[in-house]
């Protein structure tokens, strides 16, 4: 569940990474169940009208993702269809977004009123500046939210501030950069606290940050750095959480909230805002599942399940299924094309490391970058191993 987190660290990095995954713990996980199956918290299938059901009860419905996949927006876009079809039992709901700054809201109102077409959007968004993520992958969740007329609106702090909390910390801001964040911003509770510090160090482990364990100046400059990291984390948090209600209020609908999944898991971050703000309001967390492991206690209120596929940089599409991870595409003429890597190959190992998930194989690749060597992977194609070494462009990225 570290995957979420981490992309948020590198997102505010700058780095365009994506994050690890814990691999699963003892035998090798069951095959994943169709992609779009729900689940309950427990991984009891739960059919359409359930979810629903559950749905109606809340008056934020936090759609947890993961922004380079395909499959996620897919299934955000069902069910938002799903909470505004015949079998919903309350309003249709607003649609808020984490890609969008509150500071954007001029442009989504005039897609609310259908003056500004879906080919438009983008550049009405400036979403290329804004987000990144390529546009087509979170259409069908505008598309959905036309056709049901659901008005849409962002809910983020502006990127360039939260940047420059991860940057220089809050007390660094400038009055005119502080004036757009909320008065107060809450802090994460001491679990998250716990799990983002975990992700920050493994993060520049990996990176290979300098200095020693033993260098007193190293570590008050990491944790210096930590501490930027968690601030701004909690700026995300507390501003989402903040629009979120007072879209709810000046709707009267619910709030359908499309987030990283870092955002939404295990209630820790704008649910826990949420709450803060607004004792009272009923939450419910809707994550991804891609079938690794059990299902942590507290994870979310409902999943949906969707393979994990990352595109890497290095000219591979990859696709985790049952604690393997299977070459899904590569692109002619790339670093992965050229060091002979195949549609089909199953990675096996990275490094000297064994390969379960797409965790293993980015901690392979910052370890590679680090040390300014190839990323060699051992792949099973027809029943045999055969080793492949991938050369990295100077200060590449996986």
């Amino acid at each position: 569940m570290r995957i979420a987190l981490l992309l948020t660290l590198c997102l505010l990095a700058l780095s365009g990474c994506a994050g690890r995954q814990a691999p699963p713990a003892g035998p090798a996980p069951a095959p994943l169940p169709p992609a779009g199956t729900l689940l309950d918290s427990s991984g009891r299938p739960i059919d359409e009208a359930e979810f629903t059901a559950l749905a109606a009860k809340a008056d934020v419905i936090l759609l947890g993702e993961t922004h380079d996949s395909a499959c996620d927006h897919e299934q955000q876009a069902r069910l938002l269809r799903l909470m505004s079809g015949p079998w919903a039992t309350t309003q249709a709901p607003a649609v808020g977004l984490e890609m969008v700054p509150y500071t954007g809201q001029e442009a989504l109102t005039r897609f609310n009123r259908g003056e500004t077409s879906l080919a438009d959007l983008p550049q009405a968004l400036d979403w290329e500046e804004v987000w990144g993520y390529p546009f087509d992958l979170y259409e069908p969740v505008f598309a959905a939210a036309r056709e049901l007329d659901l008005p849409v609106y962002g809910l983020n702090a502006p990127h360039s501030v939260v940047r420059a909390v991860a940057h220089k910390g809050l007390s660094g801001l400038s009055p005119e950069e502080r004036a757009l964040l909320p008065q107060k911003i809450i802090a994460p509770e001491q679990a998250q606290l716990d799990e983002l510090r975990e992700v920050f160090s493994m993060h520049g482990a990996m990176r290979g940050a300098g200095g020693t364990d033993d260098d007193a100046a190293m570590k008050k400059a990491m944790e210096a750095r930590f501490n930027r990291f968690a601030e701004a984390q909690s700026v995300w948090d507390t501003t989402m959480a903040k629009e979120a209600l007072s879209v709810h209020a000046a709707t009267g609908r619910p709030v359908a909230v499309i987030a990283g999944g870092g955002h939404v898991e295990n209630g820790w971050g704008i649910a826990h805002r949420l709450h803060v703000l607004a004792p009272e309001v009923r939450v419910l967390l809707v994550m991804p599942w891609r079938g690794d492991g059990a299902i942590p206690s507290g994870y979310a209120d409902v999943l949906y399940v969707c393979p994990l596929v990352h595109r890497f940089r290095l000219g591979m599409t990859l696709r985790q299924e049952g604690g393997r991870v299977v070459v899904q595409e590569v692109a002619p003429d790339s670093l992965a094309a050229r060091a002979g890597l195949t549609v089909g190959d199953v990675v096996t190992r990275a490094g000297d490391e064994p390969v379960s998930g797409m965790g293993d194989l980015h901690a392979a690749g910052f370890a590679a970058v680090r040390d300014r060597k190839p990323l060699r992977l051992t792949v099973e194609r027809g029943g045999k191993s055969v080793p492949v070494s991938i050369d990295l462009p100077p200060m590449g990225r996986p």
